[in-house]
């Protein structure tokens, strides 16, 4: 006679040994896809990571973003000796090595819960191991996903690292060794993401409530030690270039963007309510509007890059109307993006049998993973940002629980692991059917037409331009080797005609070094100065700098530009 449960758990110990492979593959398959696309992030890290190949690390200090996807992208740039065209390529390739080390982390982070179990028969089974790696594969492959030059997948790694490691030092007792290299994860967390400095005590709450000794209270101040020397250096430099104490962030800003409704780029403040940003974008014109950004960041675009700096002073809104409409907004966002998974771990949390030995056992997986949950729920939420933590809430609910129950709840188990598993099929159907070779979101081909077209329009590698309207997302610039270092506003845009104000805006970019003038068509008129680029591209020439023709248009003085901007 057939048992069913040890027949689910043979079908699902093979299935859990491929799971790791499986998921590095796939990533991988997919990140050839996207190969040579590149989001407004990537193309932000890449300047970062050329800045900190220059020996300029004080531009990768930038609160808004991770200084440690650039400073490993500026490394493997070096070792790969990938340049400007195949840098897109490279930097997937890394994001495949990211993947590869998230998966490994994530298996260790298995092999400690089943050995924190002291009870063999009460381990985890091959069922509930393969629900687990289903979770984690929805996370890695669909909810952060290959498409991006982000450092989501790192982070997934410090996720499930720093559980592993924590669940380590509590099976080690007092030995220094795994507690010191939990708090130097736990750093390399906060270097990858801001939100890992508020969720590294989290993490050390949940191994010290299994603290029953004064050397296992020293240890754990070990811990904090170790986070403390590898995180110091950055808060020193996130501090010196806010000119305040500050560990970096955006949540300030996302929240204000969110809550408030200020716009994302070139926001000037609110005299209503008394706001004064320190730095904003310099206002150059009022007729058109034009904003000048060249200095003090050498890079693609500015406003995105620096937009801690540009952003500094903005307040936000604690009224309890505006946390409760950001948490409504946020949590739909949530279930949205990971609502079902969520929902079969609460079906599972409610099928199971737990005991209090073995959900002690869990805590260092399920405060952060909650806390995390948490403050995005107060600020921002999406899918790549959420996807770690939902992963390690499915490990602690699969492989925190007894291995031992009835019938019901091993299909559960297995059911729902193998339902999880659609995310595996979904991408290796979508590469099949799609041959592997076509060119997705971000548009990388037009991204290389609008390179090769802006060159045969004579702009050369160092070139500085204008733009209408923002473009946070103009990789083609920086294959270009060309700066955007000025903005006329959109709305602007179709007053730009030779009868109106495009002489005046010609003139008063001239005095921002720009030498063109790019749009796109459905931003300004039809006119004969506008000359044709590339399909969807329009361009104007800038000639020289035009000082007397600016002031005659009323444009901020030249002594309010900064220097180099005149050069």
């Amino acid at each position: 006679m057939i048992r069913l449960p040890a027949t689910i758990d043979r079908i699902s110990a093979g299935a859990v040994r491929s799971m790791p492979f499986a998921i590095v593959l796939l990533f991988a398959a997919g990140a050839a896809v996207y190969r040579h696309s590149m989001s407004p992030d990537g193309l932000i890290y890449l300047d970062m990571a050329e800045a900190i190949g220059r020996g300029q690390w004080w531009l990768a200090g930038q609160g808004a973003w991770s200084p440690l996807l650039p400073a490993l992208l500026s490394a493997w740039l070096a070792v790969t000796g990938a340049g400007r065209a195949v840098e897109a390529v490279s930097a997937h390739a890394f994001q495949v090595l990211a993947a590869g080390a998230a998966v490994a982390a994530f298996y260790l982070l298995v092999r400690e819960l089943e050995l924190s179990t002291p009870e063999s028969r009460e381990r985890p089974g091959a069922a509930q191991r393969m629900f687990a790696w289903g979770v984690a594969s929805w996370a890695i492959l669909w909810m952060i996903g290959p498409a991006l030059v982000t450092p989501d997948v790192m982070l997934a790694a410090a996720y499930f690292g720093a559980a592993a490691l924590a669940l380590r030092a509590i099976r080690g007792g007092s030995r220094p060794a795994p507690w010191l290299a939990l708090g130097a994860t736990l750093a390399v967390g906060y270097l990858t993401k801001t939100i890992f400095f508020y969720l590294a005590p989290l993490y050390l709450a949940g191994a010290a409530l299994d603290a029953r000794t004064i050397q296992r209270w020293r240890a754990i101040g070990l811990t904090a030690l170790a986070f403390g020397v590898v995180a110091a250096p950055n808060i020193v430099l996130q501090s010196w270039q806010a000119g305040r104490a500050t560990v970096g962030g955006v949540s300030r800003i996302a929240h204000a963007y969110d809550v408030r409704g200020i716009r994302l780029f070139h926001y000037q403040g609110d005299a209503a309510r008394a706001e004064v940003l320190t730095h904003p974008t310099r206002v150059v014109s009022r007729t058109p509007t034009i904003y000048e950004f060249a200095e003090p960041f050498p890079v693609t675009y500015p406003p995105a890059y620096g937009i801690a700096h540009w952003y500094e002073g903005v307040q936000v809104d604690l009224s309890p109307r505006a946390l409760v409409g950001t948490i409504d907004r946020a949590a739909r966002a949530l279930l949205r993006y990971a609502g079902l998974v969520l929902l079969i771990l609460m079906a599972l949390l409610l099928a199971t049998r737990h005991r209090a030995g073995a959900l002690l056992r869990v805590w260092p997986l399920v405060l952060p993973a909650t806390g995390a949950l948490a403050l995005y729920l107060l600020t921002h939420v999406e899918a790549r940002y959420v996807g770690a933590p939902v992963a390690l809430l499915g490990a602690a609910l699969a492989l925190g629980t007894r291995r031992g129950g009835t019938l019901r709840t091993g299909l559960l188990v297995a059911g729902t692991a193998i339902f999880l598993q659609a995310p595996l099929w979904a991408a290796a159907g979508h590469l099949a059917a799609l041959g592997g070779w076509f060119e997705p979101t971000f548009k990388p081909i037009p991204h290389r037409i609008m390179a090769a077209a802006v060159r045969e329009a004579g702009l050369r590698p160092g070139d500085r331009i204008a733009v209408v309207g923002s473009e946070p997302g103009a990789y083609w610039a920086r294959l270009a080797g060309i700066r955007i270092v000025a903005e006329v506003d959109e709305a602007d845009g179709p007053s730009l005609s030779t009868d109106a104000h495009l002489p005046c805006a010609r003139a008063v970019l001239g005095t921002t070094g720009a030498r063109a003038l790019l749009a796109r068509t459905g931003r300004v008129p039809p006119d004969s100065a506008w000359r044709p680029v590339t399909d969807g591209w329009v361009m104007t020439p800038i000639t020289g700098s035009q000082m007397e023709e600016a002031a005659m248009c009323g444009a901020a003085s030249a002594a309010s530009l900064h220097p180099a901007a005149r050069e």
